[in-house]
């Protein structure tokens, strides 16, 4: 058995003599103590000796670096992709609560119905509110920051439907009872859609 010490060896009777660097050789109860030069150029000649060792000895070191090197870039990518997932899904829930929110407000609209006062005027009345102003940044996000083109073209229609909807109550047509109905089912399915998208992200969790 070869084993590499660095500060004392012991001797066969318990003493200890100090040296840097020494190998113990130990073979049927007898050790030997070498220093590392020393057990180098055996360990060389051992090679030497026996031909095509050394060669093939090269060889498997050569490719043991090779495997080493692919399994730490294999873990560096790996890595990266975790890390960009966990930021796409965080912006996703974000983008969800917003919605979320801002819905509530809708909701709340359509509940007061298109002849109450309070529903004329909704969307002027509360442009201000942080849930308006929420949704007016993610209609200003650019297309390349949003996590699919899916998500990004169903919330311009749930958007567009929504602003329309809010300005329905206020409106004095002659049809208004058919305008409310139709940018109520345009707010309704452009909604359901868009949830869908979002959900569909996070499913690749």
């Amino acid at each position: 058995m070869v084993s590499l010490v660095d500060g004392t060896a012991t001797g066969a009777q318990g003493a200890q003599t100090s040296w840097q660097g020494y190998v113990l050789c130990q073979n049927q109860g007898l050790r030997v103590a070498m220093t590392i030069p020393e057990w180098v150029h055996h360990l060389s000649a051992w090679t030497e000796s026996h031909p095509g060792l050394g060669g093939w000895v090269g060889a498997v070191g050569a490719l043991l670096a090779i495997i080493v090197t692919w399994i730490i870039a294999r873990r560096e990518t790996n890595r990266a992709k975790r890390q960009a997932r966990d930021i796409r899904l965080a912006e996703v829930d974000l983008i969800t609560k917003i919605i979320t929110e801002f819905e509530a407000q809708i909701q709340h609209y359509k509940k007061l119905g298109p002849d109450a006062p309070e529903a004329a005027g909704y969307d002027s009345a509360h442009m201000n509110d942080p849930e308006w102003h929420s949704m007016r940044d993610l209609a200003f996000l650019p297309v390349t920051h949003w996590p699919t083109l899916k998500t990004y073209a169903e919330f311009k229609r749930y958007w567009f439907a929504c602003i329309n909807f809010t300005k329905m109550a206020g409106t004095t047509n002659v049809n208004k009872a058919e305008l409310y109905d139709q940018w109520e089912k345009a707010h309704h399915d452009s909604h359901r859609a868009l949830m869908n998208s979002l959900r569909s992200v996070q499913r690749r969790r």
